[in-house]
């Protein structure tokens, strides 16, 4: 039986819906052929942002995307094209900080996390990722007053994963704490610091007296400029995605 061979420069035809997992290689495998000299600064390490890391938002789209009723929803062309949407998002939306750096989320040799806090710049849009042992640790996001004490019977949040990720969507200070008794009281806690856009000598005491409400993120300022940000940025990232696309070719 002959067979029929393709002509050199034909490309293979594509299915036109593809499963999860081959949506997530695909993106992958898709941002590493981006040229070097393409002009915008995207990961090329799968390590470098795996799925659980992502902020909310984004693993939620991301998720979907690559889910079956996404791929049934939609053909591969398009698929692709939101997918690298997410990945340009992921660019938008800041720095990934890993909490205590190569030690972790830990009491294990003591990491001052205070000194860790002072050396990093936080901005909206920023991911702090825990990482931790979750048999022995937990993360848990406090007000002001909480902190100080190590109070750790109504947070206003707990993480329990071991690799959790917040994103700060608004400025001033973010108070988190670890609730396994005694590891507070032993410096398991670190105060996340986003300082405002224009910080002057006479409204810094103001911010600081205003912490324990904007852990909350119920001040309406923020949340409109906040909103206004990551339309700005779903904007971005649309365009982005359509020149990645443009440059690097899906048909």
């Amino acid at each position: 039986m002959m067979t029929r061979r393709r002509p050199p420069n034909q490309k293979p035809t594509l299915p036109a819906t593809i499963n999860g997992m081959q949506c997530q290689s695909l993106v992958l495998l898709r941002l590493r052929q981006i040229p070097p000299s393409f002009p915008y600064h995207l990961p090329r390490d799968s390590a470098a942002y795996p799925l659980p890391n992502l902020p909310d938002s984004t693993r939620s789209a991301f998720e979907f995307l690559c889910s079956s009723r996404g791929m049934a929803m939609a053909p591969r062309a398009y698929v692709m094209a939101l997918v690298l949407s997410v990945a340009a998002v992921i660019h938008a939306h800041g720095a990934v900080h890993k909490v205590g750096d190569s030690a972790g989320w830990t009491t294990i040799g003591s990491p001052d996390y205070k000194q860790w806090a002072v050396t990093k710049t936080f901005e909206l849009g920023d991911v702090i990722r825990f990482e931790y042992n979750p048999q022995f640790h937990n993360v848990m996001r406090v007000t002001h007053a909480m902190y100080r004490a190590c109070n750790t019977t109504a947070p206003l949040a707990t993480y329990t994963t071991g690799n959790d990720s917040i994103t700060i969507t608004t400025r001033g200070h973010h108070y988190f704490i670890c609730g396994v008794n005694g590891h507070c009281q032993s410096g398991q806690r670190v105060d996340i610091n986003v300082l405002p856009t224009t910080a002057t000598p006479s409204s810094s005491p103001a911010s600081s007296m205003a912490a324990p409400t904007l852990s909350s993120a119920q001040s309406p300022g923020p949340s409109s400029n906040t909103a206004a940000s990551s339309m700005a940025s779903i904007a971005q990232a649309l365009l982005l995605a359509m020149a990645i696309l443009f440059h690097v070719g899906f048909a």
